[in-house]
């Protein structure tokens, strides 16, 4: 077979179906070989693809050095095509793993970005999840008052918002303050 293409696109999925099947090695394996055969030709944006879905399985396998570092890959491609929505989705990966690592101000600054971005494209269901890593860091951070702003506003998406009111429930028994108070 020479159809590199093709079998690029057979690795990607290959380590699609490995991630979810939670062989996280081996999805790694797949997503590599795949990298190899898009850089060969040429596909940027299909590289940063690559680099995303790899940042993911190596956080979920707990390194968070090879995430970020992937992620930052998949994020400079993204700016330099200026795939705004990609550049959304990696601030705000980018923004997990400052979280994970209490790199609060870090995680902040690239929530904030993703949702400004996500704000311009007008995506409900983004802008929902971005307000909620955002309001998950300042509770993080015990900064109630600026995590209750972020978490009661609304994103007019219904999914989002069941989420965004879990992680009210959560705060407000962090805070010890009753629900009637901030619902008023």
């Amino acid at each position: 077979l020479n159809d590199a293409e093709g079998i690029a696109t057979a690795h990607a999925k290959l380590g699609t179906t490995k991630l979810y099947d939670g062989k996280y090695p081996e999805a790694i394996e797949h997503f590599n070989r795949a990298l190899e055969l898009r850089t060969t030709q040429g596909d940027a944006l299909g590289c940063a693809d690559l680099h995303t879905n790899a940042g993911i399985v190596h956080g979920l396998m707990g390194n968070n050095f090879m995430a970020l570092k992937s992620h930052l890959q998949a994020l400079n491609t993204y700016e330099r095509h200026n795939e705004n929505s990609r550049i959304a989705s990696s601030s705000s990966n980018i923004g997990l793993i400052y979280t994970e690592q209490q790199n609060f101000d870090e995680a902040l600054k690239m929530f904030q970005r993703a949702l400004t971005i996500r704000e311009q494209l007008n995506d409900s269901t983004a802008i929902g999840i971005s307000l909620n890593n955002i309001g998950y860091v300042y509770q993080e951070q015990k900064k109630y008052e600026e995590a209750k702003k972020r978490l009661m506003k609304k994103s007019g998406d219904h999914y989002s918002l069941l989420k965004i009111f879990l992680k009210y429930r959560k705060l407000k028994k962090e805070s010890n303050e009753k629900a009637d108070e901030w619902c008023r």
